[in-house]
Parts: C-alpha cells; structure tokens; sequence
C-alpha cells in the first residue's frame, strides 16, 4: 500500500516536467480556460512557474525512488510524510488569502493533507512488528526439530536492510547456532546493542578459499543493532536494523 502510494504521487509529480518547458503563450491559454484571466507577463510568473514544475518533477522521482527499499528510507518517508502534511496547511492558508478559486483551494490544501498523514501512517505501520505472529504460527513445527522438551529458550533475529535485509535466523539456546551466537552477542538482545554480521560473499569466499595470514582479505563490515525485542515465556523475537559502518 506505502508502495503503490509512493508510486502514484510521485507519477503525478513527473507529469509536471512539460510545463517546465511550455511556451508562454500555452500557459496562458490554460490560465484563462481554469477561469483565472489572462497570465501576468511579467517575467517572475514564467520563472515561478517553470520552477514549481521542476520541484515537483525532482519531488515526484524523489518518491519513487525511495519507493523501492521502504525499510531503509524510512527516515526520508517519515520527514516526506511531515513535510507534505505542512505543505498542505500552508497552501490551504495561501489559496484562500490569495483568493484562488474555492475548487483550487479545497482540491490542493486538502489533497496534500491526506496524502502526508496516509504516508505518515503507512510509514509508521510498517514499522510495527506486524509480521510476528505470523512468526510464531511457524514456531511450533521449527521447534520440534531443534529444540526437544519444554523450558529451552527459542530465538529468532530478524534482519532489517543491509545485506541480511529479510532473513531470519531461529534456534534455541544450547544448539550453537547463529541465532544463539546473535543473542549472547547482544547481551540476550538488549534494544540499542550492536552486533557484526558477516555477509554472504564473504562467507562463501572464506569457504572456498583458505584464510589468507600474510594478505588478509579485507570485507566490508555489516553491522546491525537491536531495535525491538519481543519475549513471551520461553520465546524471544528479535528484529535487528542495519547501521552502515562509519570508521572513526
């Protein structure tokens, strides 16, 4: 739904790139035909014209840009979805004090309201655990594989952007795993601990390859840090976010 939202808005704002580029004469036309008398020439209305078509252009590819990796611009999302609520209050002000048309000012204030708050929303479901229970239905079934008896701690780390972005890792605690290495690591999941995370290529290079002592090989380091902890008797849910590495 964020997605398909993104992506609409955004395709509207791309539909403003013409008119960066239309004649003077055409605007003027289309300003007469939507009941607002002839276009002033003074050449301030050409410019603000021509860009508030580019802003919105440059607004619209922003949009779906950020469209195809949710999890990681969520930051971005949550600021877009603010700022276009305000953008809305605002021109809703600005329209009835310039006294545009009341259809303008009801059409643009307003549209620019639902469409900030609905991002603002979407934005901050998607950040609820949402998908844990659909988790836990699949528990049972895992846990009968690897861990026997009651009273065993059953662990899933789920992974969040970065290379890892939509994995998860389960196991029990005793078994050696990577999900038990995870929760020692971080202090049995404790929210703000950060933990190293080896990629895939350098897992499957290490594998093929022997460990290199006069060269050593140098991967890029991946680290992720417990944003949510969830624990329900004898199980912990663990959702990790990446956190790209900044050498001091």
């Amino acid at each position: 739904m964020l997605q398909i939202l993104l992506r609409i808005v955004g395709t509207a704002g791309l539909l403003a790139i013409p008119f960066i580029l239309t004649p003077d004469a055409w605007m003027d036309a289309i300003h007469r035909r939507l009941g607002l008398g002839p276009l002033p020439a003074a050449p301030v209305v050409g410019y603000l014209a021509r860009s508030a078509s580019a802003f919105y252009a440059i607004l619209g590819g922003l949009l779906w840009t950020v469209s195809f990796d949710l999890r990681r611009h969520r930051l971005v999302l949550q600021y877009l979805g603010l700022a276009i609520v305000l953008f809305g209050v605002t021109m809703l002000a600005v329209d009835f004090g310039q006294g545009m048309p009341i259809w303008w000012s009801l059409a643009e204030g307003p549209f620019n309201l639902v469409c900030g708050t609905l991002l603002l929303w979407l934005t901050w479901r998607m950040d609820r655990p949402a998908r844990r229970p659909a988790f836990r239905r699949r528990w049972p079934a895992s846990r009968g594989q690897h861990a026997a008896g009651a009273g065993v701690t059953w662990i899933i780390f789920e992974f969040v952007g970065g290379p890892s972005d939509g994995k998860s890792v389960q196991g029990s605690l005793g078994d050696g795993g990577d999900a038990e290495r995870y929760y020692l690591f971080t202090h049995r999941g404790s929210v703000g601990q950060r933990f190293k995370v080896a990629s895939d290529y350098a897992v499957e290079t290490l594998a093929h390859e022997e460990l290199k002592i006069e060269e050593p090989h140098h991967f890029q380091r991946h680290y992720y840090v417990v944003a949510e902890r969830l624990e329900d008797g004898d199980e912990v849910w663990v959702r990790a976010v990446y956190q790209p590495y900044s050498p001091k």
